[in-house]
């Protein structure tokens, strides 16, 4: 489970990025803005960004979306003019029937003159909802700063609703609604989540739940009926509670059982970490030694204690998997370059792009996608970028010499560096100096090539 909290940086690191984005309307009522959930709402998640930011979890956040080699949210931060330690307090997500239906709610102080000027930005539009001033910005997607430092972003219309609420048009969902358990008392939380059991089947997995890694046929998830997950941060570690409803008394005992089994899991796996990984093996031991599992036959309590080192030891981890898998990846795209070129006949030319070898069958879909890449897998998507992407023209494969660069990732994924495949097929992981050094090695090259001819 601490490696399901540990993960969500992206997740969360998104939404920082969407809330970012805003424009202006007049002030509403006197009302708690992180409680103005929509009766029809699915989901609601809260996060306290001052006690976040007091643990250094922010520039956690900002960091790894860095490393990533995205860095919207430094871009945005950057845009707007938002210090998220010092001008965020609070941010709220309600969710609706998909994930798309999603509305950010965020407290703290804001430059409206700045967000304002991104109006100008292509794709932006300003427009009137009950004469309150709007952005929309893309289909279906509207961003405003309600006066009193409250900023909303998200689905249209699921936002409409939650605007309605803070201007006193509308009745927010009422507080003795399970849904709404968690928010009851927010003073010193620094995260909570609930969910009941039609928003989990549509969470599409970015939410912070609990995913069971062994199969137990006496327990069927449709079981369920509400998740809780809360969390305090506690010096350098957080503590983290979930509570699940079950539907009856045989439910309960089952998933007090598998999780049970879960623990008793990690406990003896950390055995054979003791010698490669002994810092880490004691981290798991400290964090599986702090798990409780409680039930009374209506739902299931589990309360744990995530120390931030853990966090950043599974973090680390899974890097370190990642630029194995990746480095792995890049033998199989260059000798699919040579293959290509024997498989079609064509002795003098590489493939145009990466996607040409899937279309031919040579390499998967799956093959041209880095294991570090979060962007969106669309049809035509690759993380990988080669020396024949460098031309308009396809590539004759005399103008590519053995020890330049031939593939390599698109973005600086790896710790904000790059994996390369050289056309001698010897690997390298180049940081971001280097690799700009050589690529433009390769540019000059390929220009002296084509103007010799």
């Amino acid at each position: 489970m601490s490696k399901e909290h540990s993960i969500r940086f992206g997740w969360v690191g998104a939404l920082f990025a969407v809330m970012l984005l805003a424009a202006g309307c007049s002030k509403g009522p006197d009302i708690d803005p992180h409680t103005a959930v929509p009766a029809d709402a699915k989901g609601v998640a809260y996060f306290n960004v001052k006690q976040l930011a007091r643990e250094g979890l922010v520039d956690k956040i900002i960091k790894a979306d860095k490393e990533e080699g995205r860095g919207q949210i430094a871009n945005l931060l950057k845009a707007t003019k938002v210090d998220p330690k010092k001008d965020l307090d609070a941010v709220t997500i309600v969710m609706g029937d998909s994930p798309a239906d999603r509305v950010l709610i965020a407290t703290g102080r804001f430059d409206e003159e700045a967000i304002y000027a991104l109006s100008e930005r292509p794709g932006v539009e300003e427009v009137l909802y009950k004469k309150h001033r709007l952005l929309r910005a893309g289909e279906g997607r509207i961003i405003c700063v309600v006066e009193g430092g409250i900023l909303l972003a998200g689905e249209e219309k699921m936002a409409y609703k939650v605007l309605d609420i803070l201007k006193g048009d509308a009745q927010p969902m009422g507080q003795d609604s399970p849904l709404l358990a968690g928010v009851k008392d927010l003073s010193g939380r620094t995260m909570w989540l609930t969910m009941g059991l039609d928003g989990l089947a549509r969470a599409g997995g970015d939410a912070l739940l609990v995913k069971l890694p062994i199969p137990v046929p006496s327990f069927d998830v449709s079981e369920l009926k509400m998740v809780t997950v809360g969390a305090n941060a506690a010096g350098k570690a957080i503590e983290l509670t979930a509570t699940v409803g079950c539907s009856d008394e045989d439910a309960a005992n089952s998933l007090q059982a598998c999780l049970q089994g879960v623990i008793g899991m990690i406990t003896s796996k950390t055995a054979a970490m003791k010698k490669s990984e002994p810092e880490a093996a004691r981290l798991v031991e400290e964090f599986a030694q702090s798990v409780k599992v409680e039930s009374n036959g209506e739902s299931i309590t589990v309360e744990m204690n995530i120390s931030l080192a853990l966090v950043e030891a599974l973090q680390e981890s899974r890097r370190k998997a990642h630029l194995a898998l990746c480095l792995a990846q890049l033998e199989p795209l260059a000798v699919g370059c040579q293959y290509y070129v024997m498989d079609k006949g064509k002795s003098m030319y590489y493939p145009r792009s990466l996607q040409e070898l899937v279309g031919a069958g040579i390499v998967s879909a799956r093959g041209i996608i880095c294991p570090a890449d979060n962007a969106g897998k669309t049809k035509d998507h690759s993380s990988y970028e080669g020396v024949f992407s460098l031309t308009e023209e396809q590539l004759p494969i005399t103008a590519v010499a053995n020890d330049a660069m031939f593939v390599w990732d698109s973005h600086p994924r790896h710790n904000g560096k790059r994996c390369v495949i050289f056309a001698d097929r010897h690997v390298e992981v180049l940081d971001e100096a280097e690799f700009q050094n050589r690529l433009q090695a390769v540019k000059a090259a390929l220009a002296k090539a084509k103007s010799a001819k």
